[in-house]
């Protein structure tokens, strides 16, 4: 091979079946003909890649990142023949390049500086994919002693930003996942932030690739054609200035008077723009702005694009110990029920339960409340998956507050929620659900433009006779078919 026929150098050095060998340390060479396989520098200390095919190198150095073996994702990777052209992304997951194969023995100290501290690293495994993920990162700057995550414009990204380091661990379409374990980190005081930029997401895929424009409030169509809106002081007319021109020569003329206009700010002002939509030829001066996802096609106001902040982090001492001493799993916050509730699985333990206690004592009453949200989902819809949760919160809050502490709320799905209402009859227990109802109507038209929330519910005294499950269904398949 050309590569090795050239490197006549120093007397330590000598290559064979592209491994480079320099003293104690080999150091595997991936050419043009070598396949993209992460693994094959498993056993060596470093790797050197061929870069003249700067997206085929940028492959394969994504993929030795992004592998979850320490003796791979770790190593040292340089660079030959990567002249030509600069990626930032791959210069920030690779240690350097090589103007020749005779400078590798200036990159050995480098290599056994990064071996060093590799080994000094908290080497527990993890089952939380979050600390997976984070650790994998804090190790690498560690070896690198480096402290510093910086975000990179890329049009290639799906959220338009790429944290090299972190971002090689998910597919393109998952990269709006980087953000969440960066506001993980930072909740748990791994890292500190540093303002950069703010990036709009769509509220469904999470892609960065959005179309905005101005649309007609009444059809949507965003073929609009503006006009200046003219005021006439002499008569007081207000007209679009379309009004006003002579088809022939364009002199401006009141239609209300005939009197001519001349000067603007004595005869006349413009005091704002009027639009026309050339769809539905509605007439209008607030038109919406929506955005439309280039990836999803979901089309929404810009209003519910979820806005995320762009930072350049910094690891604090917490973070920079944590590549040594390791990160806790108690500081994952794992939980997925909504806040004041139970899943509906430890529902219908609970309901069990219930049911044994009044098996025992024939005196005690208790009933269950179903309640479908029946159209919830048109908010969903423009709120996205982030702002879902804060609302269901919401919701279990204000129903809350018109049960007692002992009673238990679960939610089946978003849209239909169960309440077990202990020592309650039903009437009681009726009251406490239509006050509970009317509140949440009130709060979801105070926030959504006067949206009418549509809801079906159902008490029922929960029976000893009959398991709970069953008379849950029959419920809700009647509520559905009403």
């Amino acid at each position: 091979m050309d590569k090795a026929a050239q490197y006549t150098g120093d007397k330590k050095a000598s290559f064979q079946d592209n491994v480079f060998m320099y003293g104690e340390c080999t150091l595997f060479y991936y050419d043009h003909d070598s396949p993209l396989n992460p693994s094959l520098i498993a056993g060596h200390d470093a790797a050197i890649i061929n870069a003249r095919d700067v997206q085929q190198a940028k492959l394969l150095v994504r993929r030795i990142r992004a592998s979850n073996q320490r003796e791979i994702y770790l190593k040292p990777v340089f660079l030959i023949n990567y002249r030509d052209s600069f990626d930032d992304v791959l210069s920030e997951l690779t240690d350097g390049t090589l103007l020749s194969f005779e400078q590798i023995s200036e990159k050995i100290n480098d290599i056994k500086e990064i071996s060093k501290l590799a080994a000094q690293l908290d080497k527990s495994e993890s089952k939380s994919f979050e600390v997976q993920v984070f650790k994998k990162v804090i190790d690498y700057l560690y070896t690198r002693e480096a402290r510093t995550l910086a975000p990179i414009p890329d049009p290639a990204s799906f959220i338009g930003f790429t944290y090299p380091v972190v971002s090689v661990n998910f597919e393109t379409y998952e990269e709006f996942m980087v953000l969440d374990i960066l506001d993980w980190a930072l909740k748990e005081d791994y890292i500190w932030p540093d303002y950069f930029d703010r990036i709009y997401l769509c509220n469904q895929c999470k892609s960065s690739h959005v179309s905005m424009r101005e649309t007609c409030p009444s059809c949507q169509s965003s073929q609009l054609k503006p006009e200046d809106l003219v005021h006439h002081f002499s008569c007081g007319y207000i007209g679009p200035i379309s009004d006003f021109k002579n088809r022939i020569d364009g002199t401006l003329s009141c239609p209300k008077c005939s009197k001519n206009l001349r000067h603007i700010g004595v005869d006349y002002d413009k005091p704002s723009l009027i639009n026309q939509c050339l769809s539905c030829n509605e007439i209008f001066q607030d038109y919406k702005v929506k955005a439309r996802c280039l990836h999803c096609k979901n089309d929404v106001e810009v209003q519910y694009l979820l806005a995320k902040d762009i930072n350049v982090f910094k690891l604090t001492k917490k973070g920079r110990n944590a590549a040594i001493a390791g990160i806790s799993e108690d500081d994952i916050e794992l939980e997925n029920s909504v806040l004041n509730t139970v899943n509906f699985k430890t529902f219908c333990t609970i309901i069990h339960y219930e049911r044994q206690r009044m098996k025992a004592n024939p005196l005690l009453k208790s009933c269950f409340a179903v309640i479908l949200l029946e159209n919830i989902h048109e908010i969903f819809k423009n709120i996205g998956k982030n702002n879902e949760k804060a609302l269901l919160v919401d919701i279990a809050q204000i129903l809350r507050d018109n049960i007692t502490p002992a009673d238990i709320i679960s939610f089946q799905n978003n849209t239909t929620i169960c309440i077990n209402i202990n020592d309650a009859d039903m009437n009681t227990a009726e009251e406490a659900v239509v006050k509970g109802l009317q509140k949440l109507k009130v709060l979801v038209a105070n926030n959504f433009n006067n949206f009418e929330l549509k809801t079906k519910f159902r008490v029922e005294s929960l029976r000893i006779d009959k398991q709970f499950e069953p008379q849950f269904r029959e419920i809700t398949k009647q509520l559905a078919e009403q």
